[in-house]
């Protein structure tokens, strides 16, 4: 399988509140997937091809309970679905059609058939903007459309995983079916506000590259900066 030449980059990346952070950057589009525990649940956060192979090999014991966090739902985020045998899903209700269209996922892109699973065969829990949980990991979920209709923001508060949406220079592109600029301004003043109450130096997980401090993000994101001075 492709995705086993990236075993060797699961390494752990956050360790405090109890939870520990495992990232690694999987195929088809070098998603950052990331392993959460607190050592009583697994939480996988947008699984790249491979990511079971690592659940195997690193977290035997959690295979019949594996739970998924989906950010968003472009087929890079959501492509290790299918390797699953067993899972439970969740994502964001405006999300949620891009698990079963490949023209919601964009993955009718890059091959004839796409990716799409099966409604009946899984087990998906709607996220609506609030508080919420998986067994014994608690976080709190913001929905901040652009990227795409359903981009989620998790905050597990000793970090966020922000998928997409925010990266350490840049934001999420506005120019795939499915995006909005106008939304993407919208959920950046959201986010801005959002982030102006958190401790400065707790960090964001992002989809793609590097992760970086909430004070690097209000400080040295351009984007972050010129979208939040736009009206919308």
């Amino acid at each position: 399988m492709q995705g086993l030449r990236f075993l060797k980059d699961l390494r752990i990346v956050s360790d405090c509140g109890g939870i520990k952070v495992f990232r690694t950057t999987l195929p088809p589009i070098g998603v950052n997937t990331y392993f959460l525990t607190d050592g009583s649940t697994l939480v996988i956060i947008d699984p790249g091809y491979g990511a079971f192979d690592l659940a195997q090999k690193e977290f035997p014991d959690y295979l019949e309970t594996l739970n998924v966090l989906i950010t968003h739902a472009h087929y890079d985020h959501v492509s290790g679905l299918s390797e699953f045998p067993r899972k439970r899903i969740y994502i964001s209700e405006a999300a949620e059609p891009g698990l079963y269209f490949p023209e919601k996922n964009l993955s009718d892109q890059f091959s004839k058939n796409g990716f799409r699973l099966s409604r009946e065969a899984e087990t998906v829990v709607l996220l609506t903007e609030g508080p919420a949980e998986i067994f014994s990991l608690r976080f709190h979920t913001w929905v901040l459309p652009g990227h795409t209709p359903g981009d989620a923001l998790f905050d597990f508060g000793c970090c966020l995983f922000c998928g997409d949406i925010l990266f350490e220079y840049a934001i999420g592109r506005t120019d795939f079916p499915g995006s909005s600029e106008r939304l993407m301004k919208q959920s950046l003043k959201k986010l801005y506000a959002l982030l102006k109450e958190q401790n400065p130096e707790k960090l964001i997980f992002p989809g793609h590259m590097n992760a970086f401090t909430v004070r690097h993000a209000l400080e040295h994101n351009p984007f972050l900066a010129v979208y939040t001075n736009l009206s919308v």
